[in-house]
């Protein structure tokens, strides 16, 4: 068996997009003897079940908004796109049909500004991405997803730096010389 080696070349951050909100517009159903009206949340993600953000969902989101709400609220994940991939499931989290979302930055579509985290060579490393993102550049970036999509971010959340993978070693722009690439279809990657 051939071993393949792989040289990673970093190129920008992509960011699992925003934790959207949009409205818990679930139906309440009432729960036996209680009296109180329970609303599920329904979180949709395209990760693995086995990939971190997953986990933090089961286990630290999920079990905290339960516990504080006092049973009120029962929070559903879907993880690895079980409710449609990531345009589907945001158009649900934008017209109610989903109350959470974590998509990339699928917005960017129709709000440009959101694709300025995935320029190439932005950031130092993490640190310097949360600072940013999480300061008022981060409110500017966001500012229009109510107004124009109907959702409200709640939070940033780091997927990774982006890198290319090769069986060749990659040391310069010139090593990409009649390379194949495969990527999002994302205008900054494939510019």
């Amino acid at each position: 068996m051939k071993k393949r080696r792989f040289y990673g070349f970093a190129t920008s951050v992509t960011l699992a997009g925003v934790l959207l909100l949009s409205g818990c517009g679930s139906e309440g159903e009432k729960t036996s003897g209680s009296g109180i009206e329970k609303k599920t949340i329904k979180v949709a993600h395209y990760f693995a079940e086995d990939h971190p953000q997953n986990i933090a969902l089961k286990e630290k989101f999920k079990t905290q908004v339960e516990k504080e709400s006092n049973g009120e609220l029962e929070v559903q994940i879907y993880a690895n796109s079980t409710l449609g991939a990531e345009k589907e499931f945001y158009d649900g989290v934008r017209n109610g049909t989903i109350e959470m979302g974590i998509p990339g930055l699928i917005m960017q579509a129709d709000i440009p500004k959101m694709g300025v985290p995935e320029w190439p060579f932005l950031f130092r490393d993490f640190e310097h991405v949360k600072s940013v993102l999480n300061g008022p550049i981060g409110e500017e970036l966001t500012e229009d997803l109510n107004p124009k999509h109907g959702v409200t971010p709640l939070a940033w959340s780091a997927n990774g730096f982006r890198m290319f993978s090769s069986n060749r070693t990659i040391e310069s722009m010139d090593d990409f010389d009649g390379l194949r690439l495969r990527m999002p279809n994302i205008p900054n990657y494939i510019k």
